[in-house]
This record gives structure tokens, C-alpha cells and sequence, in this order.
């Protein structure tokens, strides 16, 4: 006898990648589970959408970010799950991102950029910033860093970036620009980082010459669009969907949750020309250096990028040499494997999927080329730095 269809509803955004990537997340589990039942009846493009209007939607489980409201929802008498970061002692099960992970990331890739200063955006109300800029900030005081909020201000300062968009208030914050030190931007995500960008280049202000930003979410259209193209911070909102699909299954189920909270943690930074500083006076080497960050997940060679170069490549593997020390070959290696200590210290990836997103044309190459710089493996790594 074929079991009744177990309407489940979802509230994520769907218009920007990490929206349906949690959606696609939970219906990769509907389709690879015992639960091929499931009925996606309802997904709500706003993710604050009121319990009251819900309790005429016939729900049997609902996949939402519960900001407030958690007497109403309860309300509603069906399972849920919640996809944000939780009150303290919150009665919903939570499959979230792990916002501190996020903080102390984006506190190290500043820290790594040698910013002298870094600005951050304050929403005070929500408890996701509120987590992951209190990391951020405890990690900047530990390494000497100084640092200071976006402040809301009534009347612009000259020489202040404006930042209005559409789901952001007014904010200025004051910048004493100097080539030689940059200062770091850490937005809340990639949108209010491409409005950054924006002003930046309405001001005349150079990236990442004199400003680095930094995004979150790694939205591929939005950081690839945007002018320079934007750095951000890679969330798997995909696993968050999925297994904020397998707890909901359990509390239909009635089978016992092993864990109340799951965060799962950041993939790690996605380098693009908004954080690439290179220190060098030489424009076709900082031009090579773009290419090779901006593609770094993708297999190229040195050939690649010559294909977009002025100059032939016996003068730039001189130019290398003179202002990186290094040639174009070992300078890709070397980008790789940034990436790839990344994934290794920040994420689960396995290590197949560690050297494809590396850009290494296969394990052989990966393994040898971590060798030789760690001696020891990529796994031996994982364990000592995670």
C-alpha cells in the first residue's frame, strides 16, 4: 500500500546560489533516502515568513531559518528544523553554519594579507553576525590587529564610502587610505560586497591596492560579476540542506537525533582579484598572479596564460624571477597549494575532491608537489592543523 505524501515545507531564497543550494541539498536527500515520500509543497522566497501564515499550507515538517516567533512556530504541532544560528536554548534542532569557523576565516585571510586595519559591518540584531564578528574580532585583538565597525551615520563624511542597498541601511565609515598598508573590508555577504566594490571604484580607490574585500557565501554570479571580481568565503549551504533533510526525517521518523546542533564548517576562501595583492611594481606580473588566483579551482598552465600577456614568455619568466623570485610554473604551484592547505585545514572534503578543486591535473601531481613542501602527505597535515 503506498504511503500518504508527507508535504514538507522549505523557506530559503532562491535567488541567489546559496538559497538553492540548501534547497538542492534537501532534495538530494529526498531523492537518495527512505524519504522518496516527501511532497516539496511549499518554498517561500522570504525566509521570515510568518508561522501564522503557514498553518493553512498542510505541512507535515517545515525547513526554515527561525529568527523569532519560536512560541508560533511551535504552534504549527509538526517537526521542525531550523537553518540559523539559534537562540540559546533553543527548542528546534539546528543545522547551521558554523559562523565562529567563519569569523576567525576572514580574521586569518586579513591577517595573512598583512592589512594594517580592517572594517566590519555591525548588525547587532542578528545573532549569525553577532556570532561570527565576535570571533573575527577576538582572533584581529590576538594578532595585534586593530579593527572598527561600519558605523551608521546621518550625514556622510567626505572621503567616506556610502553604502546603500537594497536590503541594507545607510553607512559611511572613514578611511585614511595608504598604498603602502591596505586596509581589509569584511562584508556580511557577497551583495553588500559588490556594493563595496562599487563605491570603491566610484571613489577612485584602488583593489586590493589600497582596499582588500572580502564577501560571504560565494554566490559564483554575484562574486564573478562584480568589478573586480570578488573574494568570498565558500558556506555549504548544500550539506546544510541535506542534513537539515535527514534530522527533519528523524523527528518524522521518530528516530532519535544524534545531535541537537550540527554547524558545519566553512569550505575555506575563494581568492579573487578583490583580495589578490600582489606587492609588485611589474603590471604584466601582477596580471599573471590575477589570472592564476582568479582561476586557481580549474586546471591551466603556464601556456594559459600567456595567451593573454603582451610580452613574450622568456621576458616574463624573467620578470618573475626578478620581483617573486620564483617562475610562473612554481608560483602556480605554489598558489595550489594554498588552496589546498586550506581545504585540508577548513573543510571535509575528501582529498580527491581537495586537489580537483586545487586545480592539480591529478593525485600524483598533488601528493608529489605536497611532499616536497610539507614532507609529509596531505593527510598527516589534515590530522596536525585541524
Amino acid at each position: 500500500m503506498k504511503t500518504k505524501p508527507q508535504r514538507i515545507g522549505i523557506l530559503a531564497t532562491y535567488r541567489h546560489e546559496f538559497g538553492r543550494d540548501l534547497i538542492n541539498g534537501v532534495l538530494d536527500y529526498k531523492f537518495r533516502s527512505a524519504s522518496d515520500n516527501w511532497q516539496i509543497a511549499h518554498i517561500s522566497e522570504w525566509t521570515q515568513t510568518a508561522a501564522r501564515d503557514l498553518r493553512d499550507a498542510g505541512l507535515d515538517g517545515l525547513i526554515a531559518p527561525i529568527y523569532s516567533e519560536e512560541d508560533a512556530y511551535g504552534s504549527l504541532g509538526i517537526p521542525i528544523v531550523n537553518t540559523t544560528e539559534p537562540i540559546p536554548d533553543c527548542r528546534f534542532p539546528t543545522v547551521t553554519c558554523d559562523n565562529v569557523a567563519v569569523g576567525e576565516l576572514a580574521a586569518r585571510t586579513f591577517v595573512d594579507l598583512n592589512v594594517r586595519c580592517v572594517y566590519w559591518m555591525d548588525y547587532p540584531d542578528s545573532r549569525t553576525f553577532v556570532a561570527r564578528n565576535k570571533a573575527f574580532k577576538a582572533y584581529l585583538d590576538a594578532h595585534g590587529i586593530p579593527h572598527k565597525p561600519i558605523q551608521y551615520l546621518q550625514s556622510p563624511q567626505k572621503r567616506s564610502i556610502v553604502i546603500v542597498g537594497r536590503a541594507l541601511p545607510e553607512m559611511t565609515f572613514e578611511v585614511d587610505l595608504d598604498p603602502a598598508h591596505p586596509i581589509g573590508i569584511f562584508c556580511v555577504d557577497d551583495t553588500a560586497g559588490v556594493i563595496v566594490l562599487e563605491n570603491c571604484t566610484r571613489h577612485g580607490w584602488q583593489v586590493p591596492g589600497q582596499i582588500v574585500v572580502l564577501g560571504v557565501n560565494n554566490d559564483r554570479i554575484t562574486c564573478l560579476t562584480a568589478e573586480p571580481e570578488l573574494s568570498s568565503i565558500a558556506i555549504n549551504h548544500f550539506e546544510i540542506g541535506q542534513l537539515a533533510a535527514a534530522q527533519l526525517d528523524c523527528l518524522i521518523r521518530g528516530v532519535p537525533l544524534k545531535a541537537h546542533c550540527l554547524r558545519i564548517p566553512p569550505e575555506g576562501i575563494v581568492h579573487r582579484h578583490s583580495t589578490n595583492r600582489i606587492d609588485c611594481n611589474d603590471p604584466h606580473v601582477t596580471e599573471a598572479m590575477r589570472y592564476i588566483h582568479a582561476h586557481i579551482d580549474e586546471y591551466f598552465d603556464v601556456s594559459d596564460i600567456m595567451r593573454f600577456m603582451p610580452i613574450s614568455r622568456r621576458t616574463l619568466e624573467q620578470r618573475f624571477q626578478q620581483h617573486l623570485g620564483q617562475s610562473i610554473h612554481e608560483a602556480i604551484v605554489a598558489a595550489r597549494l594554498n588552496r589546498a592547505e586550506t581545504l585540508l585545514r577548513e573543510t571535509g572534503l575528501a582529498q580527491m575532491d581537495v586537489d580537483r578543486q586545487s586545480g592539480f591535473p591529478n593525485p600524483h601531481a598533488f601528493h608529489a608537489a605536497f611532499q616536497r613542501k610539507h614532507g609529509m602527505t596531505p593527510a598527516t597535515y589534515r590530522a596536525r592543523t585541524r
